[in-house]
């Protein structure tokens, strides 16, 4: 019994806020038509990869699964045969997500100072990001994981002229799932201002409503004063566009910031031509180093080219 207790003491290491990972699988996956987290995933369920991995996450002190009442024994059965070493709970959770959300952070240990909160549908987590986002939080409060935005809308005019933009679409539609998974965070940063400036939660909630706001209202109204451009500046550390002009003829793609530079002192590199879709590489089978910056990231972002039509 003395080894079990210390192994359970030695889950929470000094030095650093105790920990709860709340993992949300309450959803009815009503897009996929069946339930998604129990669909197998090489030889484990999906959710049994989400589990693993948090688990495996040294800054995770516990486990709080939140699920459909239907599921809950269910999922408690895929715990226990995960052989999961962090204590686990499992909570009903609500109607919605950012109600299962909370109803994970309330079902959370007195001890926990951080609440990290993870998709169960999502079992491509590492523990070793899981441990860079709970850091980080440590740090600034609060934290979530971004990678480089790489959804690209590239266009060639008749004169060689090329844009290459983000998808705003697509970056639209992450910035909203970002914003869903940061609501129940962003509400209680909403009350910890109004408590700051001596306010209860009731009194605050009271003025919201005769002022004739919702939380959810205001937590919109935090939200939409994001600036995209920047955003995307911030995530990419590089413009939202780039710009410029390329010309395409015997084997070889020439890239220049004018038109006037195109037709004369261009820089190329060779590239083979298969259904429409354009490759390159230089002689290593590298970009080539001589291109400007610009150019390099045209041409990394992906390293295909759709030709539009064949030039003059």
């Amino acid at each position: 019994m003395g080894k079990l207790l210390d192994k359970i003491r030695g889950l929470h290491k000094p030095g650093r806020p105790f920990c709860t990972a709340v993992v949300v699988a309450a959803g009815r996956s009503e897009r996929m038509g069946q339930d998604k987290l129990l669909l197998p995933l090489g030889n484990r369920p999906v959710l049994e990869h989400t589990l693993r991995a948090v688990n495996a996450a040294e800054r995770v002190d516990e486990i709080i699964l939140v699920t459909r009442e239907d599921l809950m024994m269910p999922l408690a059965d895929l715990c226990k045969k995960c052989g999961l070493q962090k204590p686990v709970k499992v909570v009903r959770g609500g109607e919605t997500r950012p109600e299962s959300v909370l109803a994970g952070a309330l079902a959370a240990d007195s001890r926990a100072e951080l609440i990290a909160v993870q998709d169960g549908a999502r079992p491509l987590i590492t523990p070793e990001l899981f441990d860079a986002v709970a850091e980080s939080a440590q740090i600034t409060n609060a934290s979530a994981p971004a990678v480089p935005v790489k959804d690209t809308i590239k266009t060639v005019a008749e004169d060689g002229a090329y844009t290459l933009r983000y998808d705003s679409d697509a970056v639209r539609t992450a910035l909203d799932a970002y914003a869903a998974a940061l609501h129940p965070a962003a509400v209680e940063s909403v009350y910890a201002a109004a408590e700051e400036q001596g306010f209860s939660r009731e009194e605050y909630d009271a003025a919201m409503e005769k002022a004739g706001i919702t939380m959810d209202d205001m937590v919109a109204a935090i939200f939409a004063g994001v600036d995209e451009e920047e955003l995307l500046s911030l995530l990419t550390g590089r413009s939202a566009a780039l710009t410029g002009y390329c010309r395409a003829e015997g084997g070889q793609l020439y890239l220049a910031d004018t038109a006037a530079e195109l037709a004369e002192t261009a820089d190329c590199l060779s590239y083979t031509l298969s259904d429409g879709t354009m490759t390159w590489t230089d002689a290593q089978g590298e970009l080539s180093s001589q291109l400007t910056e610009q150019e390099q990231e045209l041409l990394r972002m992906p390293l295909t080219w759709t030709k539009q039509g064949e030039s003059k």
